[in-house]
């Protein structure tokens, strides 16, 4: 098993990452910025132990919408352009 970070722009460092090797196959890295609205998600409590528990929701909810609502349409939407089995292992 090996793991290789590519990033762009020159080697000196500084780059931003662009693609992972995982088990010899290459993948892209998506960033995600999803909002508080799109999650269904109250704003977040005003101490540091509100806070901590909206986090810790935040991140179970963020996961729960990438794992069943983004990365079913995005591998849709390879499968639609690249064809079958282009998308396959989107979710892994």
């Amino acid at each position: 098993m090996r793991n290789e970070r590519r990033t762009s722009g020159s080697g000196r460092g500084g780059g931003k990452p662009v693609a992972v090797r995982r088990h010899g196959a290459r993948r892209l890295l998506l960033h995600l910025s999803l909002s508080p609205a799109f999650l269904g998600l109250p704003p977040a409590g005003t101490s540091r132990n509100q806070a901590n528990k909206w986090m810790t929701k935040a991140e179970a909810v963020c996961g729960a919408a990438v794992r069943n609502q983004i990365a079913p349409a995005l591998e849709a939407a390879v499968v639609e352009i690249l064809g079958k089995g282009a998308g396959h292992g989107l979710n892994s």
